[in-house]
């Protein structure tokens, strides 16, 4: 899944709700993706 994807899928409640696990269950994929490395090769230009 792309970070855009992503973003689009998951609400910003848990910021506004100051539910700190729910922010930590959002950002945690994302995180993933960052330690995956650049997959597509828009990404790949982008990292040069």
């Amino acid at each position: 899944m792309t970070f855009s994807k992503y973003a689009k899928a998951h609400s910003h409640a848990p910021i506004h709700d100051k539910n700190v696990k729910a922010m930590f269950d959002l950002l945690d994929p994302l995180h993933n993706m960052i330690d995956r490395g650049a997959t597509t090769l828009k990404e790949q230009s982008f990292k040069q």
